[in-house]
């Protein structure tokens, strides 16, 4: 018998060995060449790093500003601004003096000293002197109004002063950042301005922390070397003629960058980047190099060609035995050994005889091996649940949080001592009558198949040991569905709990709920709905109707909101309640949202040209918060109304409630580009979520809306808010329209309280613009 692998093994053992030793040479000289290249875009990629950090080192100090600002909002109490002051100054650590000039002409100073501790001087006006808390004067020339800081440019409300002498701490130089209220903000206000100096000790620590262990950082202001990190202390840096700095000692393996601030214009930084110089004829020898290259692996696939030529008439004799024994193992044919076979035609033989007389041996091992978790007895792969036949008479999930805390805050050993703990409680308490599948570390899935009563009972007392959840941030959350299903339908079931347990995520202490019937059939409705709400989209079962928005003083029609309805070919009307939640909870409000804002709008276009619609008739869109937390939100309202030819000032935003956790940057940006552009704002449900009052100030609507569960209880209780509504709207002249009216009495009392715009079934149900029939709506034109 004869081998094909030592025949091929002879023939190109010497073709390897010569390509891989050319491209050894090869990828040699090429490293040293790119060596160079690949330290220049080190350069500027450290380069691109310590401006970004530079910038974040400025914002950090801005942000503690305003956070600053923040904290003595509507302080008018000098005793209290420094309570405030000194409180928050305990979190900065990179301000050494914080000033603060009030109102009433005083300047108030809180100076770190170098033990850490905080002093405060004070100053009852300008060239008063200045006195500390003791009864100390500590200067009787100090006039806040000569420093760098104080003045800022017409039109501004803050500024980067440039480098100057610290005061309160001799010999050191200082940034600082100057900070005043705008004019909305004036009188919330008991201070002109505040400014946060920065040292040069804080600062050249600092720039230590940037670039490489060889890297030089200076700063320059005025052709002069104010601070730079350790390694500028360690050199003699010059400047030339033409203004450059150059290192003295070891100027040929520095590359010099320089950044610029543009808050900042007399400060340059310096970037010396270290690196070593190379030999610029290599370049010669890599071509040099990968020509013979380029020759020798020309020359190797001649070779390789020839001796595929010659082994192609031996290779299908192999494709033929090949394809002979994998008819054989199909077939389940004896597959015998003969004489003139090959040696790997004979070693695939014995192979495969050996395999088979084992198969059914090994498939049970491997059956095992993938369908249950290795030292327990919980399942890991839910095909095999969907496969078993099986009836289940009830469904639990357990989902444990906590335990990336315990592994980032107490080691792994732990977190595996901790987690072998929780899967020997569970398994301890359910294998006995429930097939356990483990979804994740955190998840597990319980599938009850005898004794249901006792599973729910378990589940809803179930504890474990005392050492686990005495530990901080450990918490678990159980749910239970008791209901016959077959295994094929686990996925179904686990989608449904998954659904549910996100509306206890915000619960953050161990939770146990049972879905009842009603439940359940609640549940069943909101996973209908998740699947479906974006097919419903598409497929324009979503529809708007329209409530009229009335004047009480004249019963004149002055607006109306647009309402989103879901009429669903399978299950017939999906009220708003429920679907709009949903839509939040799995992501699809903006979608919602921007097919509300676009019918809407397109639908008020073909309204305003068949009716004689007023100039101030406004038409109220509800947006979430989570449309304009983006940032181009504005550009698509903008082009939406262009687009339809509908009047910019008749588009009225109300700002909806909803479960947004942090409202970004865009939020208030969009709203003031809209504002701007001549797009009313309404804050609606005002009271509740979004509605507080420090939102009130910052986004400055133009008109608030109060909930229908104030004004149904106008005669209770609530009638106390609905005052407190109405006088807050009427001191900040700002129109306030009452949703929810059905009976003259609330009519009659709300407009009492001073109230004049209402909407409600009183005066219509919301309905298509073609199908209004309140008095006094808009004429059809001729």
């Amino acid at each position: 018998m004869y081998s094909i692998t030592e025949k091929l093994n002879s023939r190109f053992n010497t073709a390897v060995i010569l390509a891989v030793t050319v491209y050894i040479v090869l990828s040699f000289i090429t490293a040293i060449d790119f060596h160079k290249k690949i330290a220049e875009n080190s350069a500027q990629i450290n380069l691109i790093l310590i401006n970004n950090n530079l910038n974040n080192f400025f914002s950090k100090v801005e942000k503690e500003a305003d956070a600053l600002k923040d904290a003595i909002y509507l302080l008018h109490d000098e005793d209290e601004i420094k309570r405030a002051v000194l409180h928050r100054m305990k979190k900065i650590d990179a301000v050494n003096l914080v000033g603060i000039m009030l109102n009433n002409g005083k300047y108030l100073s809180f100076i770190r000293t170098e033990n850490g501790e905080v002093k405060f001087l004070g100053q009852s006006e300008p060239g008063k002197p200045f006195i500390g808390d003791d009864g100390d004067i500590s200067d009787n020339y100090f006039n806040p109004e000569s420093r760098p800081w104080n003045k800022l440019p017409r039109g501004t409300y803050s500024k980067w002063s440039p480098w100057y002498n610290c005061y309160g701490i001799a010999g050191k130089k200082c940034f600082s950042f100057s900070l005043r209220p705008s004019e909305e903000e004036k009188n919330s206000f008991a201070l002109k301005l505040i400014h946060l100096d920065v040292d040069e000790k804080y600062f050249s620590n600092f720039l230590n922390k940037l670039g490489g262990d060889s890297d030089i950082l200076f700063m320059e202001q005025n052709k002069r070397i104010m601070v730079g990190n350790e390694k500028s202390m360690l050199h003699l840096i010059v400047r030339d003629l033409s203004g450059s700095y150059n290192i003295s000692n070891n100027s040929g393996n520095y590359t010099d960058n320089v950044i610029s601030l543009p808050w900042l214009p007399d400060v340059r930084f310096h970037y010396f980047h270290y690196q070593k110089s190379e030999d610029t004829n290599i370049n010669k020898y890599f071509t040099l190099m990968f020509l013979c290259g380029l020759v020798c692996f020309c020359l190797l696939w001649y070779i390789v060609e020839k001796i595929t030529r010659k082994i192609k008439g031996e290779s299908s004799k192999l494709i033929e035995h090949l394809k002979k024994l994998a008819n054989s193992v199909y077939r389940n044919d004896t597959i015998d050994i003969v004489q003139n076979d090959s040696g790997e035609i004979v070693e695939l033989k014995k192979i495969i005889n050996n395999i088979s007389d084992k198969y059914k041996e090994r498939m049970d091992r491997l059956l095992n091996l993938v369908s249950y978790e290795q030292g327990s007895c919980f399942y890991i792969n839910k095909a095999i649940i969907e496969t078993n036949n099986k009836t289940y008479l009830a469904i639990g999930m357990l989902c444990i949080y906590g335990l990336e805390f315990v592994e980032a805050v107490y080691g792994n050993q732990k977190f595996h001592e901790i987690f072998n703990d929780i899967k020997s409680k569970i398994s301890q308490k359910y294998s006995k009558y429930c097939d356990i599948v483990k979804i994740s570390t955190e998840t597990y899935l319980l599938l009850c198949h005898t004794d249901c009563e006792e599973f729910i009972e378990k589940l809803s007392v179930l504890n474990f040991p005392e050492h686990i959840f005495c530990i901080r941030n450990i918490y678990i959350h159980k749910i239970a569905i008791c209901e016959n299903f077959s295994g094929e339908n686990v996925s179904i079931y686990e989608r449904k709990l998954k659904l549910a347990l996100t509306a206890m995520r915000e619960n953050k202490e161990s939770e146990f709920i049972f879905y009842d019937d009603i439940k359940v059939h609640e549940l069943d409705q909101k996973v209908w709905v998740a699947g479906n709400i974006k097919k419903a989209i598409a497929s324009n079962e979503l529809y708007l109707v329209y409530q009229p928005i009335v004047d009480m003083d004249n019963n004149r029609v002055v607006g109306a909101e647009a309402l989103c309805r879901w009429l669903s070919c399978e299950n017939g009307v999906i009220p708003p309640s429920i679907f709009v939640p949903v839509a939040e909870e799995i992501g699809l409000i903006k979608e919602l949202g921007d097919f509300v804002l676009e019918t809407a709008i397109s639908e008020f276009g073909v309204f305003s040209c068949e009716y004689e619609v007023a100039n101030d008739f406004l038409l109220h869109i509800n947006v979430s918060p989570w449309q304009l937390n983006e940032f181009d939100f504005h550009t698509r309202v903008l082009t939406l109304i262009n687009a339809f030819g509908v009047n910019v000032e008749q588009i009225c935003l109300e700002i909806t409630e909803s479960a947004v956790k942090d409202i970004n940057d865009s939020f208030y940006n969009n709203i003031n580009i809209l504002k701007e552009n001549g797009i009313k704002i309404s804050l609606d449900d005002f009271g509740s979520g979004l509605a507080d009052l420090k939102k009130l100030y910052k986004v400055r609507p133009d008109s608030i809306k109060i909930d229908s569960e104030f004004t149904s209880g106008i005669f209770d209780e609530t009638n106390k808010v609905v005052y407190f509504i109405s006088n807050l709207a009427r001191e900040e002249n700002m129109p306030v329209i009452a949703e929810g009216v059905e009976t003259e009495s609330q009519a009659r009392e709300l407009q009492k309280l001073g109230f004049s715009h209402v909407q409600g079934y009183l005066y219509q149900k919301p309905l298509p613009f073609s199908e209004w029939h309140i008095d006094n709506k808009p004429k059809k034109r001729k």
